[in-house]
């Protein structure tokens, strides 16, 4: 197993080890052959998804990745962080960068939104898991990103197809738009190889009746 999976298993994070490798086989298969183009991981938290998608931008084009967290900011006061040791986010640059040497690491400690609005930046990948997936933020994010994307550009969404039910009516109306397409992620394959590594993970991704919780999605704009 790649060792950077086994360093996103043991890193705190609400995210099934499936997940984990799906979201690496997307950035791997399907990150556009952009020069300096960048991904954007929204709600960083500790990095677990974040190390999953360094893990597969390792052989692209991707040139930097943007983390975005305002738990990193000013703005912490008041945010849910308790949920991983202080020891992560003090070194999550340095865990992040060493992952994917060539893709450069950038965080930034401010609101998803906010971020977007400012980015001078062209969009090869962003990863939306932020605040509580919720109207109207998850439709700005879209259009903030979707305005600074490439050809080609990944949108991949977290909690798709679970409770979070606004995630997956924002994919549906980005694909009724015609200017996405959705991608076919390979579940069987994944759920097969993560069947023996889910006990160890490090994730209160729990629910009831689901083995391994498959709640992405993905979408390439055409």
């Amino acid at each position: 197993m790649d060792s950077a999976i086994l360093q996103a298993i043991g890193t705190p994070g609400a995210i099934s080890v499936a997940e984990l490798l799906a979201i690496r086989w997307l950035m791997q298969a399907h990150y556009p052959q952009v020069q300096n183009s960048c991904a954007v991981d929204l709600g960083t938290c500790a990095g677990k998804a974040a190390t999953a998608q360094l893990a597969g931008l390792r052989s692209t084009w991707c040139a930097r990745i943007h983390l975005v967290d305002p738990a990193y900011g000013p703005e912490r006061d008041g945010l849910e962080i308790s949920s991983f040791p202080e020891g992560l986010r003090l070194n999550v640059v340095s865990r992040l960068q060493a992952v994917a040497p060539a893709v450069t690491v950038h965080l930034h400690g401010t609101t998803s939104l906010r971020f977007l609005a400012n980015l001078d930046d062209r969009i090869g990948s962003v990863f939306i898991d932020s605040a509580n997936h919720a109207e109207p933020m998850l439709t700005q994010e879209c259009d903030f990103s979707e305005a600074r994307a490439v050809c080609g550009a990944l949108f991949v969404f977290h909690d798709f197809g679970n409770q979070f039910s606004q995630v997956k009516e924002r994919y549906e109306a980005l694909v009724r738009s015609g200017r996405f397409e959705p991608i076919d992620i390979p579940w069987d394959r994944f759920n097969e190889d993560a069947a023996e590594l889910e006990a160890g993970n490090d994730s209160w991704h729990r629910y009831d009746g689901v083995k391994n919780p498959n709640f992405v999605g993905a979408l390439k704009r055409k």
